[in-house]
Parts: structure tokens; C-alpha cells; sequence
């Protein structure tokens, strides 16, 4: 039961807080006379409470990272506002530069910040210090924790959460720009159904916290943000409730009788403050609220100046108005799911919050939604409650009113009832999971965190994974090749004139392998030599180790990763336990680091002496040293020789790179820039230019002559670089480090090339092979302690972030095809270029080239030709794929340009869209015209699609908004589609024929009954112009996107989104899925055609080595069939 005292604390809180600050001690006097402890906790939570400015957030820990933009919250980039400074403003905060301050609170300070490394800005929440009390911080680090753990796409992300250097913690968010939900809604002029799809959307979030086993306790629309793209985003986490183990203790700390939350979006259970009896319907019962709030314009209820007490009874007892009452189109399904929503007794509502958007997308879908209205029975059992004497008598005349028979017959119906919606929200939870878990593998692969991916896919339902689920867990390895290491086994990259080879070191015995995998030597070394950390050092003796001259080496635990002499004498032992040269240090010294030069004649190292740090340069062959720093080097991380020899780098703990002369030991030049330790350092090919890596989360690329910088700072890595390489022509720079990717990325403009995921350790040693296109990696012992995985891996350097990226068009890309074996895939651009891709390897050959602009392209059935067509001319451009050459030319007069084309399954026909509003269908043999029809004018975008088995013809109607199918032989309309609110972009056909998929600029997509010619479900999200959809093979996804960048997957048969892939910088003109359906190509204006695959580069790769067909991926949703819908 609630306290009674916490009653009265609240309700005295509630109207002070109503008062300006300078009435509020006169009606504490007046309201606590004689009660000075009651006084005391109610100006204790006054002390706490934001304010008039701080909006009504004052029940979470502080404001959310909210920036109101001004007008609408629509697409597209907001300009970046110059930061103003503000008198007293701290300068940073950690490793953050504070740009302003954000918001102000009772408890803390949100600031907007910028994040040197990668570079971003975030929002700062930090604790006031005289808050430093141990139960706030409790609820700080119980906020950083939850939100550290959920990742999804509609939640707030934590980036770190830290100390300031005067001991105040703070942790670091994602900065979101938008409006909250209620003032987005409006600004947008959004009508039910948008308002209603915002809500189902909030509701996937929602259901994802409620996976991860946290309940929010405090949703409302001052607590959610939809950003400039339309997506709605969850905040302020600091009140919420933990039902996992790990966290739960936290949360335990809440007093049964202490409420927390916002009292007018409580739920019954809620406001009792009985928490340990809370779940996730709780947060369902706000979700009602919220959405009839949405959509009434007012709360369900009027709690304004009630006393605390008088808002527990109402919202305990009393109903709300009926939604239909206040709005006439909410009337029936979406009444009725509000109120189910808001049941009293929380067994009558959805069980999760998954199931309320999944009903809520039934009503928008036009189909039976799985709320009902309250029963009869039901409405009379909740008056007895409320109205006990009267309810008696008139229970008492049903009574001898109601036979046994019927009482009989309503129990059999009502179980049989039960029975089936109890299935049906079973089905509907375990798929509002899955689509849950996925949009969480979506969101940590987008931070790189492959192993909470693998998580997040590894508890998706296994019935429910579908081809999203394959590409997803085809991204979490993007390699081509994994050379795993041998139990107590190290492996390293050895460079050398044959290209990159792979060392492996166990046992005293040292094996070397290329990247394929086939052994090349073997060799044995003493076996007193123990593991070691570094490289071997390639002489032209051939591979060796330094060891203490008799004596072996140790690794000195105080620094992990580094390999140390015993002595001040080493040797340099050959295989076979050849005796090599000796090399003499400083008196007392011991090895630390060494590197042999390019040429193999001499073999650089880096002495840790008793008093100060060194380095000398010896002949590989005789041991004698040849040169010694002239100076100090100080504690030191890396060691390297530039590719002539001529000049020797070293890395230092203060960030410094110093440059030395080999032949005199004469320090040339310092690079200074780093903030943190140096730790990997690479010389390109040509040795004009030297990249370092550093601690601070940074690669720097110097001028070795004069140690000056020649570009800003890449900063796309979160952790530690700890590695680079340049790419042999020295126009691509690899790095890695403890965030556990490979970056590939240009040299001059330091734009990411490729992100590369799969290594579950840091990156430690990377190389590019001689041709540039392959890159292999190494996963050691890091240096500092950081743990590696033991393996090498091999990579494609053209992959994207688990997309292959195909770059070579100079303009935009319009079209792009699947050839009907799926060998080839066909792009062309706007420049007049037409390329065909190997689809298995992605290299690229040259097409048919045309004057203008090239906007469609379409295999013949046989794949043999290659149809395209463009703007300006009137020609059809019929390419022999085999021979590489231009076929013929077929004329189209009166078009204007080729806008859409499409050829008839037997090959005969060949339809051809043109700017002038007619369609004219050709003879592929004689080029003769067949016939013709209107299309739209316009110079816009229009399609045109065959029916598989060649009857039917489907193309944008003459008024645009429009589709028309018209039987493929006389050309006489059949059917004419309406429902599109704006042009109609884009229509194709299932496989099977039996649905017709209609993309337009109204923002959704239309899936259509071809036979009964009605619309059987409008895909809803796209927050642009929907240029492009494409059903999967299999029937069961169909993908789309337009304007807005993203791939978007939807489930056919619920019409809901599964997955959102993003990578594209503008907009996605086409898309095309493979014949087998395992590759999804996309065309884009950004210049490039992405692939996206439904397994690993290493199994497509693998198949192409092996002359078989790839096989099935980790899972098939075939296999056993899946739950009936």
C-alpha cells in the first residue's frame, strides 16, 4: 500500500512547485505549521526540481539531450548553429570540448559537447558536485548502466560514461535533434494514422528495453523525440527498473511507497508505488496513455490541482472517456486498442508492448485487430466493484433470468475464444521479438560492437529468421579467409619481396605460411626460446629471433606484448639453431623493441637500460653496430625503418615520433600531435609520407623530412589505433586498433573506404598485399594488455560494413539488374556509362557506353543481351554480354528518352517507357513496333513490369498516381490500381505473379492482389519519396527505398518493417535482389552500387573457389516451415 505520509509529501511538493519561488515559503509555513520534518522533505524535493524552464522532466535524473528545431522536424540536414560562449562555461570536460550549455536541472547540467576522437557531438549530463550524495550517484551510474545495454535504433545511445577531473561522474550520449513526440506530431500536421504508426514505432523501442529486462517507469511525450528523419528516439532512463540480475540490485534500492514517475502517466499499479510488483505492462498502460493523448489532444484524465490521493483513486478506479467520443475517426479498432491499452487490471492488457504495436499496425493494414471491446459481463463485474449494493440487487434478477443452457454455451464459445487469441498473442510476441533483436543487431553493428550483434541475433526466434537475419549474421565476419592460431600458438604478418606471409610461432617452432593457408617452411629454433610477442625479424639470412645469449628470452610482466632481453648481449638465431651475431647494448641495458630494414642487412633495436632509453643499429651479418641515437628516446612503443633504409621512426609514451638518421643515429625530425602514446607507425611505399597511431584514438599522417603534418587527424576509430598500413600505390591507408575493426580509408580526403568487422580482439599488425585489393590482419597480444583472438584474417578492401562496395561510376546510378543466372549485375550511370559486375568476385568490366544519361537497364530472359536505355535519344542499346560489343540499336521514336524498360519473359517484346508520356512495345528480333499506350508526361520517373509468366504488362498510369495492367498481347487495360497519393515510381511483380508492388512519392508502398485488383497492404516509414521496391524471390520480404538513403525490409505478409540497412550518402534509385536471393544490389546517387549479402564474403568466395553452389546459411527458415500467420 502506498504511504500515506509520501501522499502528503507529494501533494504539498505538487502545489508549491505550482507557485512562483517567492510564494512558496509563506504556503509552507501556512501548510507544514508545527511539522518540520514534513517541511523539510517537501523542500527537499523542491531543491531537486528543474523548474519552470526545465519543462515537465522533473522525474527523470536530468533533462534529455533535446534540441528543439525550430518549424518543422522534417528530413534533411539542420545547419549547424555557431556556439555562443557563455561567462563561466567550463572549457572541457574530460576528453569533451563543451560548446554550450544544453540544459539545467535540479540535480545536474546537460551540456552539448564535441568528441575529439571520432569526432561527434554528444550530449554531457554531469552531476552537480554538492550532489555527490550516494544514493544520486547510485541512480547516475543505474541510468549510464541501462543505457549502455540497450541498443536499438529508437533508444538514445551511451557512448562512455566517466569522471571529470573534480570528481563529478558524467557519462556521454547521443545528441538528437527533433521536437518531443506531441509537438512533432503537430508540427507535422500528422493526421491518426501517422500519429499512430509514431506510437507503434515507440512501442518497438519499448519492447526492446523490455527484452533487455528494463522497464522505463517514465514514459511520456516529453520523454520522446523524433529526429530530423521521422524516427521517434526513447530517453531518460534514470527512474527505470531492472528485472535482470546484473543491474537489479540498483534498481532494488527504490522504497516500496516511493513514487517515481510522472504521476498523470502512471499506471494503477503504479501509482500504489508498489514496484516490486511492476512488469512491462506497465510501461503498455503509459503507451495507452500517451497514445490517447496523441491522439485526442488531452489527457484521458484531468488531474490538474488534485491532491495526490484523489489522482491514485481516479486512476485506479475511474474509466477514461471512450477515445471515439472526443474523435470521430477513432472510433471502433483504434477506441478500443487505446482501451485495451489502459485496462485497470493489467492481465486485460497486451501482454507486451510489442503486441500493442502489432495491433495498432493491423488497424493501419485495414485488417481484424486482436483487441475487443469489454464484454458485457465484464462492464457489470467492474460496476459491482465500484457500485457494490446496487449491483447486488440486479445480480440477483439476472440470476433467475439466465438458464444453465445458455451460461453453458457462452463459457464453450468464450474458451474456444480465449484459446485463439491466446495463441495469437503468443505468435505476435515472439515476432514483435524477433523484430525487436533485430533492430538491436542493426543498432550495435552500427557502433561496430559485433559481439552484442551476435547476442542480439543469437536470441531472435529461430522461427521467425528470414533473409535480414542471414545478411545480419553474415556482417558480424566481413573476411574473406580466417587463419585461426594452434593451441599456445602466436602468428604474425611477415612482409617480405614474395608479398605478405603468416608466421607461426609454438614450441620452438617457427612455420610460415601464405595467406591461402599452405605451408611454405618449417623451421626449429632452441628450445629454451619461450613465446614470443614481436614479429621475427626477415635477414637475408632468413627468418630470425633475438634471444639472450644463452640464456633465452622473458617477458616482463609489467609490459605486456613486449619481448626483453635478459642481458645487454643478444643473439640473432637462425632456424635449425644456427648460431647468429651477436648484438651488444648499452651496459645493463635489456631488448625491447628491434626491426630489420627493408633490405635485410641490418636490424635496428630499442634498449631499456637502467637509466634511460636508447637505440643502435647493427649489421644483420656481423652483429657490429653501426650507429646510436644521439639522444634520449624515452619510454618508446614502436620501432620502424623507411622503405629506403635511410631513415629510422620510433613512437614514444608522450605522443611524440621521432625520425632518425640510420647511418649516423642523428635525430631528423620530431612529428608532434598526438594527445596520447604513439603506438603503430607505417612509412608509404614511396617514403614520403609516414601515418602514426595513437592511444588518443587517432591516425596522423607527417611529412618524415620535416616532421610537419600533412593532413587533419582520422578520427573514425572508438578505442586505441594501434596499427596502419598504406595500400602500395599509397592512395589508401588500413587501420585497426581495440574497437576491434579495419578501417580502410583515403589518404587525401581521410574518407572511410571500408569498415570491416570480425576480429573479436585488437587489431595489432595490418599489411596490404601487393596488388592493393587484399588486406591480412593480425590479432595478438595488443600492446598495453588489450587480448587478441589469435587469428589472421584476410580481407576484401572494397567491403563496406558487410556490403560490397562497387565504385567506379563518375555520376549518379540509376538503374541496376541481375543478370537471370545471376553472373552479372548491371549499373549505369548518369554519365552514360553501363558496368557489369562479377557478381561473385565484384570486379568490374566495361559495358556499352551511350551519349546522355543511362536511366534503365533490363537482361534478356537468357541473360545473353543487355537492354539500356537513357536520356536524351531514342534508342535501345542491345548489348552481347559474351562478346562484349554492341548488338544493335533499336529505335523508339517519339519518346523523347527511355525512361523504363522491360522485357517479356519469352524474349519477344521488349516495352520502353518514354519522357513524352507513351509507351510503345517493340519486337526484339525485327525492331519492328508491336503497339503502344500513355504514360505519364512528365520527364520523371515511371516503370513498367512483365507478370511472370508473360500475360500481363503493369505500368505507371497516364495520370501518374496510378498503376494499370493491361494484358501483355493486345495491350488493352485490364486494371487500373488507385491509392497512391503522389507518382508512382516503381511497380514489380512477386515471383509467383500473385502481388504487384507500387513505389511512390507519397511515401509508401502499395502491395496489391493482382487477380482481385485490391490493395492488400500499405507499407508505412519512408520518411521521402519511395522511388524503388523489389519482392525477395521467395515472396516472404519485400525491400524498398527512395529519398530518404536507407534499404528498408518489410515482412509481405504483416506488412511490417523487419530491418533498416543504411550506408548510402544520397538517395537509393533501384534495387535489384539476385535470382537465388542471397545478394540485394542497390543503386545509388551517391555514385556507387552497394551489395548486400545473406552470408559471409568467405562462404560466396568459397563457392566461386569450389565450383559449387553456395550453400543454405546458418539457418533457413524452410527448413521446418515457419508459424502459420
Amino acid at each position: 500500500m502506498i504511504d500515506p505520509r509520501q501522499l502528503r509529501v507529494r501533494a504539498l511538493f505538487d502545489r508549491a512547485a505550482d507557485l512562483p519561488p517567492g510564494d512558496r515559503d509563506a504556503f509552507l509555513d501556512e501548510a507544514c505549521r508545527g511539522e518540520a520534518g514534513l517541511r523539510a522533505e517537501v523542500e527537499g524535493l523542491l531543491a531537486y526540481d528543474p523548474g519552470d524552464d526545465a519543462g515537465e522532466d522533473e522525474g527523470s535524473f536530468l533533462k534529455s539531450p533535446l534540441v528543439r528545431t525550430p518549424g518543422t522536424a522534417g528530413p534533411g540536414p539542420s545547419p549547424e548553429p555557431e556556439p555562443e560562449p557563455e561567462p563561466g562555461l567550463p572549457a572541457r570536460l574530460g576528453r569533451y570540448r563543451i560548446l554550450r550549455r544544453h540544459g539545467e536541472g535540479g540535480m545536474g547540467t546537460v551540456y552539448e559537447a564535441e568528441q575529439a576522437s571520432p569526432r561527434r557531438v554528444v550530449a554531457l549530463k554531469v552531476l552537480r558536485p554538492n550532489l555527490l550524495l550516494p544514493e544520486l550517484l547510485s541512480r547516475f551510474r543505474h541510468e549510464a548502466q541501462i543505457l549502455a545495454r540497450l541498443r536499438h535504433p529508437g533508444i538514445a545511445q551511451v557512448y562512455e560514461a566517466g569522471m571529470a577531473e573534480d570528481g563529478r561522474p558524467f557519462f556521454a550520449m547521443e545528441f538528437i535533434r527533433g521536437l518531443p513526440l506531441d509537438e512533432y506530431a503537430r508540427a507535422r500536421g500528422l493526421g491518426a494514422a501517422g500519429r499512430l504508426e509514431l506510437v507503434a514505432r515507440v512501442c518497438d523501442a519499448v519492447q526492446h528495453a523490455h527484452d533487455e529486462g528494463v522497464i522505463h517507469r517514465d514514459l511520456k511525450p516529453g520523454n520522446i523525440l523524433v529526429d530530423e528523419s521521422g524516427r521517434p528516439r526513447v530517453l531518460d532512463f534514470g527512474v527505470a527498473h531492472v528485472a535482470t540480475a546484473d543491474l537489479a540490485a540498483s534498481s532494488a534500492r527504490t522504497r516500496t511507497g516511493q513514487l517515481l514517475g510522472t504521476l498523470s502517466y502512471m499506471s494503477p499499479e503504479q501509482v500504489v508505488a508498489d514496484h516490486a510488483g511492476l512488469d512491462g505492462r506497465s510501461d503498455v498502460y503509459t503507451l495507452g496513455v500517451i497514445l490517447f493523448e496523441l491522439l485526442a489532444g488531452r489527457p484521458p484524465y484531468h488531474l490538474d490541482r488534485l491532491p495526490i490521493h484523489e489522482v491514485a483513486r481516479v486512476i485506479q478506479q475511474e474509466e477514461p472517456p471512450r477515445l471515439g467520443s472526443l474523435r470521430a475517426d477513432c472510433r471502433g479498432d483504434v477506441e478500443v486498442i487505446a482501451a485495451k491499452a489502459m485496462e485497470k487490471d493489467r492481465a486485460r492488457r497486451y501482454e507486451s508492448a510489442g503486441g500493442l504495436a502489432a495491433d495498432i499496425r493491423r488497424h493501419l493494414r485495414g485488417e481484424v485487430v486482436l483487441a475487443r471491446p469489454a464484454s458485457a459481463l465484464y462492464q457489470l463485474r467492474k460496476l459491482a466493484r465500484r457500485h457494490g449494493a446496487l449491483a447486488a440487487a440486479a445480480a440477483g434478477i439476472a440470476a433467475a433470468l439466465v438458464t444453465g443452457t445458455v451460461v453453458s454455451l457462452a463459457f464453450a464459445v468464450r474458451a474456444a475464444e480465449n484459446a485463439r487469441v491466446a495463441t495469437e498473442r503468443e505468435r505476435a510476441a515472439t515476432y514483435q521479438g524477433y523484430r525487436s533483436r533485430i533492430a538491436a543487431a542493426v543498432a550495435a553493428l552500427s557502433q561496430h560492437d559485433v559481439a552484442d550483434a551476435a547476442h542480439q541475433l543469437d536470441a531472435a526466434p529461430p522461427a521467425w529468421r528470414d533473409w535480414e537475419w542471414r545478411h545480419l549474421r553474415g556482417r558480424l565476419d566481413d573476411s574473406t579467409s580466417v587463419l585461426p592460431a594452434g593451441e599456445g600458438e602466436s602468428r604474425f604478418l611477415i612482409e617480405g619481396p614474395e608479398g605478405i606471409r603468416v608466421a607461426s610461432w609454438s614450441a620452438g617452432t617457427l612455420r610460415v605460411n601464405d595467406l591461402e593457408g599452405r605451408e611454405l617452411s618449417r623451421g626449429l629454433f632452441p628450445s629454451e626460446t619461450p613465446t614470443i610477442f614481436r614479429p621475427p625479424l626477415l635477414t637475408r639470412a632468413g627468418l630470425g629471433l633475438l634471444g639472450g645469449d644463452g640464456h633465452g628470452l622473458t617477458s616482463d610482466p609489467s609490459r605486456a606484448g613486449s619481448t626483453v632481453g635478459t642481458g645487454d648481449v643478444v643473439r640473432l638465431s637462425g632456424a635449425g639453431g644456427r648460431g647468429g651475431p651477436r648484438l651488444r647494448g648499452p651496459a645493463g641495458s635489456s631488448v625491447f623493441l628491434a626491426a630489420a630494414s627493408p633490405d635485410g642487412t641490418r636490424v635496428a633495436v630499442v634498449w631499456l637500460g637502467p637509466v634511460r632509453w636508447t637505440f643502435t643499429v647493427h649489421d644483420a651479418a656481423s652483429g657490429e653496430p653501426t650507429a646510436t641515437a644521439d639522444r634520449e628516446l624515452g619510454y618508446t612503443w614502436v620501432l620502424a625503418f623507411s622503405p629506403d633504409g635511410t631513415r629510422i621512426a620510433t613512437g614514444g609514451e608522450d605522443g611524440v615520433t621521432r625520425l632518425w638518421d640510420a647511418a649516423t643515429g642523428r635525430m631528423a625530425a620530431e612529428c608532434r600531435g598526438h594527445a596520447r602514446k604513439v603506438l603503430g607507425l607505417a612509412f608509404r611505399p614511396d617514403g614520403r609520407r609516414l601515418v602514426t597511431t595513437s592511444a588518443d584514438g587517432t591516425a596522423r599522417q607527417w611529412d618524415p623530412a620535416t616532421g610537419r603534418a600533412v593532413a587533419g587527424p582520422y578520427e573514425g576509430h572508438t578505442g586505441d589505433v594501434t596499427a596502419a598500413a598504406y595500400s602500395p600505390d599509397g592512395l589508401r591507408v588500413a587501420s585497426g586498433g581495440t574497437d576491434r575493426t579495419v578501417r580502410v580509408w583515403r589518404a587525401a580526403d581521410l574518407h572511410d573506404v571500408s569498415v570491416l568487422h570480425g576480429h573479436t580482439g585488437v587489431v595489432g599488425q595490418l599489411a596490404f598485399a601487393p596488388d592493393g585489393r587484399r588486406i591480412a590482419s593480425a590479432s595478438q597480444l595488443g600492446r598495453g594488455g588489450e587480448a587478441g583472438d589469435g587469428t589472421v584474417r584476410v580481407w576484401d578492401a572494397g567491403r563496406h560494413a558487410g556490403t560490397a562496395v562497387l565504385r567506379g561510376h563518375s555520376s549518379y546510378v540509376y538503374p541496376v539488374a541481375f543478370s537471370p543466372d545471376g553472373r552479372w549485375i548491371a549499373s549505369g550511370d548518369w554519365d552514360g556509362n553501363v558496368r557489369l559486375w562479377d557478381a561473385a568476385t565484384r570486379e568490374a568490366r566495361e559495358g556499352p557506353r551511350r551519349a546522355g544519361n543511362v536511366r534503365a537497364l533490363a537482361f534478356s530472359p537468357d541473360g545473353t543481351r543487355l537492354i539500356c536505355g537513357g536520356t536524351p535519344g531514342e534508342d535501345l542499346i542491345v548489348w552481347d554480354v559474351a562478346a562484349g560489343r554492341v548488338e544493335k540499336e533499336i529505335r523508339v521514336p517519339g519518346t523523347a528518352g527511355i525512361l523504363a524498360i522491360a522485357a517479356s519473359p519469352d524474349g519477344r517484346r521488349i516495352a520502353a517507357g518514354g519522357g513524352l508520356g507513351v509507351a510503345r512495345v517493340m519486337d526484339s528480333a525485327s525492331g519492328a513496333e508491336v503497339g503502344s499506350f500513355r504514360m505519364p508526361p512528365a520527364m520523371t520517373r515511371k516503370s513498367l513490369a512483365y507478370s511472370p509468366d508473360g500475360r500481363l504488362l503493369a505500368g505507371t498510369g497516364e495520370d501518374g498516381t496510378q498503376v494499370d495492367i493491361r494484358d501483355a498481347q493486345s495491350l488493352r487495360r485490364t486494371a487500373r490500381l488507385a491509392g497512391h497519393a503522389g507518382p508512382v515510381y516503381s511497380v514489380a511483380f512477386s515471383r509467383d505473379g500473385r502481388l504487384l508492388a507500387s513505389a511512390g512519392g507519397d511515401r509508401t508502398v502499395r502491395i496489391w492482389d493482382v487477380a482481385a485488383g485490391t490493395c492488400v497492404a500499405v507499407l508505412s516509414g519512408h520518411t521521402d519519396e519511395v522511388f524503388t521496391a523489389e519482392f525477395h524471390p521467395d515472396g516472404r520480404r519485400l525491400a524498398s527505398a527512395g529519398r530518404d538513403r536507407a534499404v528498408w525490409l518489410w515482412d509481405v505478409t504483416t506488412g511490417e518493417e523487419v530491418a533498416r540497412l543504411e550506408g548510402h550518402a544520397n538517395y537509393v534509385f533501384t534495387l535489384a535482389f539476385s535470382p537465388d536471393g542471397e545478394s540485394l544490389a542497390s543503386a545509388s546517387g551517391d555514385g556507387t552500387v552497394r551489395v548486400w549479402d545473406a552470408g559471409p564474403p568467405s562462404r560466396r568466395l568459397g563457392s566461386l573457389a569450389d565450383g559449387v553452389e553456395a550453400p543454405p546459411g546458418p539457418t533457413s527458415s524452410k527448413a521446418g516451415g515457419r508459424p502459420g500467420r
